[in-house]
Parts: C-alpha cells; sequence; structure tokens
C-alpha cells in the first residue's frame, strides 16, 4: 500500500508541486496574450499601470523586484521600453522581443539583444494582429520548456487564443473594409502597423515622440487636412493630454474618438481578441460617422 501511494505520489507529484507560473509583461497588451496562454497556471502582471506610457517610464524597486521573481519577462524590446535593457540583461531565456526582418515578417527572439541596432524600427508590433499570433506561438514554445508536463493546458489555450484571434480580426476587417477610403489623423506614430493590416487611410499624425509636442508648421498642415476634409477624423491617446487636440478642432466639424494602443481601460476577461475589437469598434465609430466620400 505504502508502495503504490509512493509510486503515485511520485507520477503526480510535478504538476502538484510544481508553483504557479508567475510570468511579468511590460505592457497590457502583451499582458493579456499571456493570460490566454497561462490560463489555469499561474498569474499575470503589467509593469506599466494603466494610463502610463513606455515612452517615459522609470522602474520603481518594487516593479524589479517583480522582475527579479519572474519565471518569464515579456517585453518588445529597447525601442519602447529602454528602462529594461540593463534589468533584463542577465535573463538570457526570459527576454521575449519582436524584430522586423527584411521579408517583412515579424518574429521575436528569447535570447539577449546585446549587439542589435534598434534605431529605426517601430516597437509598436502589438498593434499588428499577425505579429501577435506568432508572439504567442513562441511564447507557447516557451511555456513548454518551463512547464512541459503542463503542455496538455498550454496547448489547448493556445488553440482557444488562436481561434480567438482569427475571429475578432476577420470581423475588424468585414467593419472596416467600406472605410478603407476615409482619411484620418493619428496623436502620435503609433498605429502604422494597424493601419497596414487593414489598408486605412491615416494621412498625418500630429507628432513623432508623445513628449514631444508638433511644432506650428505641423500644426497648420493639420488644420488644413482637417478643415479640406482630407482628414475626416481624429484620434487621441488617453495618456496623453487631449487639451492640443480639443483646441486644434474646435471649430470643425471633425470627429475625435479615443484610440487606445495600451488597452489601459479594457476588461482583461476580453483578451487580446477583445482588445484587437476594442481597437476596430474605436475606428469604425470615427470613421463610419463621417461620409465615406472624401473630397
Amino acid at each position: 500500500m505504502i508502495r503504490r501511494l509512493c509510486v503515485l505520489f511520485c507520477l503526480l507529484s510535478p504538476a502538484l508541486m510544481a508553483a504557479p507560473l508567475n510570468v511579468v509583461a511590460s505592457i497590457r497588451p502583451l499582458q493579456l496574450i499571456a493570460d490566454s496562454l497561462v490560463e489555469g497556471l499561474g498569474e499575470t502582471t503589467a509593469l506599466i499601470p494603466a494610463g502610463s506610457s513606455p515612452h517615459h517610464f522609470a522602474l520603481k524597486p518594487s516593479q524589479l523586484k517583480l522582475i527579479q521573481n519572474a519565471d518569464l519577462v515579456l517585453w518588445v524590446g529597447p525601442s519602447l521600453e529602454p528602462f529594461l535593457d540593463r534589468p533584463l540583461s542577465s535573463r538570457k531565456t526570459l527576454q521575449l522581443r519582436w524584430i522586423e526582418h527584411e521579408a517583412g515578417e515579424h518574429k521575436d527572439e528569447a535570447h539577449s539583444h546585446a549587439g542589435h541596432d534598434h534605431a529605426g524600427e517601430d516597437p509598436h508590433v502589438w498593434l499588428d494582429p499577425d505579429a501577435a499570433m506568432g508572439y504567442a506561438q513562441r511564447l507557447k514554445t516557451m511555456l513548454l520548456d518551463l512547464r512541459p508536463h503542463d503542455s496538455v493546458v498550454i496547448e489547448a489555450n493556445f488553440q482557444r487564443f488562436k481561434e480567438a484571434l482569427a475571429q475578432a480580426d476577420a470581423e475588424n476587417r468585414d467593419n472596416l473594409t467600406p472605410l478603407q477610403a476615409v482619411g484620418f489623423v493619428v496623436f502620435h506614430d503609433a498605429f502604422n502597423r494597424l493601419v497596414s493590416h487593414y489598408g486605412l487611410n491615416q494621412v498625418a499624425y500630429l507628432t513623432l515622440e508623445p513628449g514631444l509636442p508638433p511644432g506650428a508648421r505641423k500644426t497648420a498642415e493639420i488644420r488644413r487636412l482637417l478643415s479640406s476634409g482630407e482628414a475626416r477624423c481624429i484620434f487621441i491617446e488617453p495618456q496623453f493630454e487631449a487639451a492640443l487636440i480639443n483646441r486644434l478642432i474646435a471649430d470643425l466639424p471633425v470627429t475625435s474618438v479615443t484610440l487606445d494602443p495600451l488597452a489601459s481601460d479594457l476588461d482583461s476577461a476580453l483578451g487580446y481578441p477583445g482588445f484587437l475589437r476594442h481597437l476596430g469598434e474605436a475606428i469604425r465609430q470615427c470613421l463610419g460617422e463621417n461620409n465615406i466620400n472624401p473630397k
């Protein structure tokens, strides 16, 4: 009897004794992807709180402790989160970032980033549904390496995520394809990947870097685009002050809608597919309220 109990315990002990996975993500969209794949196996945490931007962020001691205690840290890379470059330099197997190859594929690497040149790299990769899918695939591989005895759960979680993402992407295409001709302006240059994925008509951005206000020439050009009808809508972001945009469009018949690239107020239960739907709905609302016959 004792021998049987010992054998049974030895067979079950890896699953029973394994501590819950502790996954830390730099930004909330990456956390939403991780939530889906880690479901039932542990918990996830986002380093950057809602309402904050990774463009201007400094780690607190408590956040450094989160990184040190994590089984896996998810981030985009030094081009977006330079504050993580040094803290993650010794965690070679726990980094996950995207790089862009000449063929246009979005891939990530789970190793040291030392020696890579990130100049000119668009870091807002999570806004591309195809890149998010590739990211989830590679995250699955890392999780399987960490928890091979949980492979059934990880595979099932991944398949659910894959199907949900495909459905959300298809719904966005159905809703946004009729609006591809309508011009719009975004607050900062963050949405190129999303715009390209759905074939949208972004005609300008207000600022390249969120911390730098646009100059007089740039502001005048945006006013011209909006007043002429070349752009029928302008998007604002909750992480940044909207007063400038409100003044810019105060006397113009232009729609403004919040387009949040960081999913700050999104219900976690909706996951990344819900985040993608939320972006699609914001775009549809902003563009669809205008005539679809730009000048």
